[in-house]
C-alpha cells in the first residue's frame, strides 16, 4: 500500500508527506528493529546465554538483524519484524533465573535494566 501510494503522489502536493514516511520507515529500519534485538542478546548474554554472541547477533548493526521478508512488508503494508534472536535457555548461568532467564530475555528493555 504504501509503495503504490508513494508512486501516485509523484509531482503531486503529497509528495513531501510520503518523503516524510519513508524515511520514518527507514529510521524504525535501521534504527529501532536493530536496537531492539541488540536488548534481547544483550539480556540473554547477561544472564549467561553465549548463543547470540556466538552467531554475531550482539550488535548493533542493522543488517546483522534485518529480515529480507520483515523489512520488505515494512515499505508495503507498514509492519514488518526483524530476526529473532537465538536463546537457549539451558545455557542460562545464574540459578535463580534458570527457570524465567528466557522469559526475561524476551521482555528485557533498557529501561527494565537493573
Amino acid at each position: 500500500m504504501f509503495i503504490w501510494r508513494l508512486i501516485d503522489s509523484i509531482g503531486t502536493e503529497a509528495m513531501p508527506g510520503m518523503l516524510m514516511q519513508l524515511a520514518a520507515i527507514a529510521a524504525v529500519m535501521l534504527f529501532c528493529l536493530p536496537v531492539h534485538e541488540f536488548a534481547h542478546a544483550w539480556a540473554a548474554h547477561k544472564l549467561g546465554d553465549d548463543t547470540a554472541k556466538n552467531q554475531g547477533r550482539l550488535t548493533l548493526d542493522p543488517f546483522k538483524h534485518l529480515d529480507f521478508f520483515g523489512t520488505l512488508l515494512l515499505f508495503i503494508i507498514g509492519v514488518g519484524y526483524a530476526k529473532p534472536v537465538p536463546v537457549n535457555p539451558r545455557n542460562m548461568n545464574y540459578r535463580r533465573f534458570k527457570r524465567r532467564g528466557q522469559q526475561n530475555a524476551w521482555r528485557w528493555w533498557p529501561s527494565q535494566g537493573r
